[in-house]
């Protein structure tokens, strides 16, 4: 009788001690490869690009901590060739909402805005991580420039573009939606709590 009741208190001791509250909540998800479209010339209408690799996203995953909310996305290849490249995260809570934008080009370091959804800046100490070798983009988001949420949704994607004049061709991928792109919106994840 003393074991099991040394055992019921060891076991309960076990279940309080556990680190379970300090650790990230995580959403991980599989996208689909191959599935890049591209807009040329100003137009809506998207043309799939199974055979483009740079900017198709393969995997995201997003960790909500005590102290920050990670997203991360995996590429089947990342290379900074076209002229100007653009990471999307976008974060919804029961709160408010805010885009991170990460912008990088050949030969110039990578850039770093957060936003509301009218465009307008945010001031906030997002930090980033464009790994060519291991093809991923990550950023790192205070829990503190989102209002302190229980939950977060995210949204991801890539916009690699070989120019900024109308007539150039844009390569897209929605992280979370497989085919390409939704009209003119992101696919989100599910909450995701602390």
């Amino acid at each position: 009788m003393k074991f099991v009741r040394t055992a019921v208190v060891l076991a309960a001791a076990g279940l309080v001690l556990a680190p379970a509250a300090a650790q990230a909540n995580t959403y991980n998800h599989a996208d689909a490869a191959s599935d890049v479209v591209s807009f040329t010339g100003g137009s809506t209408t998207a043309t799939p690009q199974p055979d483009r690799s740079n900017g198709d996203v393969v995997a995201s995953t997003v960790k909500h901590n005590r102290t920050a909310v990670v997203a991360r996305m995996t590429y089947r290849d990342l290379a900074n060739v076209d002229g100007f490249n653009g990471h999307l995260f976008a974060f919804k809570t029961s709160k408010m909402r805010r885009e991170v934008t990460v912008v990088s080009a050949a030969g110039v370091p990578s850039q770093v805005v957060m936003t509301k959804p009218n465009g307008k800046k945010v001031s906030c100490r997002v930090k980033r991580s464009l790994d060519y070798t291991a093809h991923t983009v990550t950023v790192r988001v205070p829990r503190s420039c989102l209002g302190h949420p229980r939950w977060v949704k995210v949204g991801m994607a890539s916009l690699f573009m070989t120019g900024l004049k109308a007539t150039d061709t844009q390569y897209a991928d929605d992280a979370l939606f497989g085919g390409g792109v939704h009209a003119n919106s992101l696919t989100y994840s599910p909450r995701v709590f602390r």
